[in-house]
This record gives structure tokens, C-alpha cells and sequence, in this order.
């Protein structure tokens, strides 16, 4: 990647760590990001890949390809506001269960390309 421009939110270790040295343009907000590569200022765009295709979407943005295999790939983490405390038994409950039975897995491969 190095010959070209990246664009990424400022602050996501993964993506700032993996590319020093090189061209990039680190932003406040992924919308940005993609604003700044639709003018030509940045090359690619380092994201996920679900947020990624919701925003180009929403963005209603034409030309955008994701790249196939991902760069990394590492677990997320769900936060729960305390005031919601009880419903995290069953909230932990559902998503082993989405895990284990793939569920998870189909609904991302079920993502349409952006």
C-alpha cells in the first residue's frame, strides 16, 4: 500500500501502527475519510468493512470497492450503558449463541459489496 494515500480515523491503533512511513491523512470521522477520497486527496480509505458500506451508503457514494481479504482481522467488543446492566445475561446469552450456530458469520457474508 505504500505507493498510495490512506485515509483513516485518527485514533484506531491497528491503523496507525500499521502504516508508518507511509502517505496517510488521518481524520476525525470515517464520512470524512470518504469525502477526501472522493476528491482525489486520499487513495483508499482503511475501515471496517460493515461501517465502511453503511456510511458509503448513506453517503450515497458511487466507484467505492471493497477490498478482498481484509487487512486484519480482530474481535469487537459490545458496550452496554449501565442503566441497561439487566439485560446483559441475556444479551451475552444471544450473541454465544448467534456464534456458535454461525449465524454471525452468514449475516456477514450476507453484506452486499459496497
Amino acid at each position: 500500500m505504500r505507493p498510495y494515500s490512506l485515509g483513516f480515523v485518527r485514533g484506531i491503533k491497528i491503523a496507525q501502527e500499521n502504516t508508518r512511513g507511509m502517505r496517510v491523512e488521518a481524520v476525525p470521522t470515517m464520512s470524512l475519510a470518504f469525502e477526501k477520497m472522493m476528491m482525489g486527496r486520499t487513495d483508499l480509505v482503511l475501515g471496517n468493512r460493515a461501517s465502511g458500506m453503511a456510511l458509503s451508503k448513506l453517503m450515497r457514494l458511487d466507484g467505492i470497492t471493497v477490498l478482498e481479504p481484509a487487512l486484519a482481522s480482530f474481535p469487537v467488543y459490545h458496550y452496554l450503558n449501565k442503566k441497561y446492566e439487566g439485560l446483559l445475561p441475556r444479551l451475552a446469552s444471544v450473541l454465544r449463541q448467534m456464534q456458535a450456530d454461525k449465524t454471525i458469520e452468514r449475516i456477514q457474508k450476507s453484506l452486499p459489496p459496497a
